[in-house]
């Protein structure tokens, strides 16, 4: 059996069984899962963000053409366009935003363990 294969309480079960064995490696266990959590909120920080800048290049690709145009010369499906890469822009915003505020919620607390 793979160690995905066992449900949460199996684990659960297990590590309470082998907990004398495993009480060293536990001591490094929250950090160990801090420093994992920040790698993989880096990750998809970094990704997100890539994604954000692809979409922001291509707003502004997108309407460059339309510089110096009064809003009523603008086209209208060139408008809903626009519009559909705004919503967008400000929906990988709120998610780098909230990949962010886990960053500075793991940090803190690798801090806290680390006593920095």
């Amino acid at each position: 059996m793979k160690l995905e294969e066992a449900t949460k309480e199996e684990l659960i079960y297990w590590i309470e069984l082998h907990e004398w064995k495993l009480a060293s490696k536990l001591k490094g266990f929250e950090k160990d899962i801090l420093f994992y959590r920040i790698q993989k909120n880096s990750k998809e920080h970094k990704e997100l963000f890539a994604r954000y800048s692809e979409t922001l290049s291509a707003y502004i690709e997108f309407l460059k053409p339309y510089d110096n145009i009064s809003i009523i010369d603008i086209p209208k499906d060139v408008l809903n366009k626009g519009v559909k890469l705004e919503r967008e822009l400000k929906d990988l915003n709120k998610k780098l935003q909230k990949k962010e505020k886990e960053w500075s919620k793991y940090n803190k607390k690798i801090d806290e363990i680390l006593q920095i």
